[in-house]
């Protein structure tokens, strides 16, 4: 389900209005949600963002997803291509005036979220290219929320994103490659892993975990996010549901694509290994592929997703195209 106000928040920084680099304010404990999308991060989310001392950004891919063309350029250059990322344009976030790298506006992206918040540890949800992460804030806590790639390739494909769940188990498990990576350039004490199957099962538990790892006691606040949101309480069954919605065949597909990957994160398979032939794997992939591209227009409709394509190969981004494509992205985000 998705979350009627995700932008509560943001909505206060819009009225609040834009604090002045270099202004004083108390220090900023910075945290990223990181994980596999369709994980749970946003009931993860919603739950952190109810403690009375800890608030979480929602979709904040665009911390990262400009470094490589930005980081050396003038601040203004990601000012342009922020004023047509469509999360940051609806994050409430104002890009900083007198910032000199691009470091100092993520720092003052993270700032901003404080100021408008009152609270002063301040997480960020990324789901890419996380090895960005700590060359933009050193000394950021990290929480790792896992889950088990059957249900989550099952919700790529209700999503468009992928055709079958051989396709989007082979996006979970090249997310939970590059965790890795990133796991192993941060200090151990920075790092918390929590599955996604032990937070529904036990709430209490696992985010008073979550809770002293960012250094703040627990707070029963955190389990009524439903209040505000259109997202259910926990339910452990949840986690398991995919056991008998998904078909052998469905299972049998993600655990081809990423086995090795289930098996390395603790979670059993249900059919003994095996190894596609280069014919077989082959057939997969355009099956996913060519069935990815008729659910998306099925959903987004033909002309918006061929005109969307052709003005971006061109290397132009149509505002109301985005917006159009977004629109339609967000309201089917469960």
């Amino acid at each position: 389900m998705v979350d009627s106000s995700p932008h509560t928040a943001d909505m206060d920084l819009q009225n609040g209005g834009q604090r002045r680099m270099g202004s004083a304010s108390q220090a900023v404990q910075r945290f990223f949600l990181v994980g596999s999308e369709r994980s749970g991060s946003t009931m993860l989310r919603l739950m952190l963002d109810h403690h009375p001392a800890i608030t979480c950004m929602y979709e904040s891919d665009f911390l990262v997803a400009h470094y490589q063309r930005c980081r050396d350029a003038p601040p203004g250059r990601y000012a342009w291509l922020l004023e047509k990322d469509w999360h940051f344009v609806h994050s409430g976030l104002r890009f900083p005036r007198g910032a000199g790298s691009y470091r100092e506006v993520v720092e003052e992206f993270f700032r901003q979220r404080s100021q408008a918040t009152g609270k002063t540890i301040v997480g960020a949800t990324i789901h890419r290219d996380f090895h960005q992460l700590p060359k933009l804030a050193p000394g950021a806590r990290y929480v790792h929320l896992l889950r088990d790639v059957r249900p989550v390739a099952s919700s790529m494909v209700k999503m468009c994103w992928a055709g079958n769940l051989f396709g989007g188990a082979l996006q979970w498990r090249n997310t939970i490659t590059q965790i890795q990576v990133l796991q192993q350039a941060v200090p151990a004490d920075q790092w918390l892993e929590v599955k996604y199957e032990d937070l529904v099962a036990d709430p209490p538990g696992k985010l008073g975990q979550i809770c002293a790892f960012l250094g703040v006691s627990y707070s029963d606040q955190m389990l009524r996010y439903h209040e505000q949101s259109t997202y259910d309480p926990p339910d452990p069954a949840n986690a398991r549901r995919w056991q008998s919605r998904l078909s052998p065949r469905e299972i049998y597909l993600a655990e081809m694509a990423a086995g090795d990957a289930l098996e390395g994160a603790g979670y059993a398979r249900m059919f003994p290994p095996v190894r596609a032939s280069q014919l077989e794997r082959l057939a997969i992939l355009a099956h996913n592929r060519i069935r990815r591209s008729r659910l998306r227009c099925r959903r987004y409709g033909t002309y918006l997703i061929v005109a969307r394509r052709l003005w971006r190969l061109l290397g132009i981004r149509r505002p109301s195209l985005e917006r159009r494509y977004e629109a339609i992205s967000e309201a089917h985000i469960r």
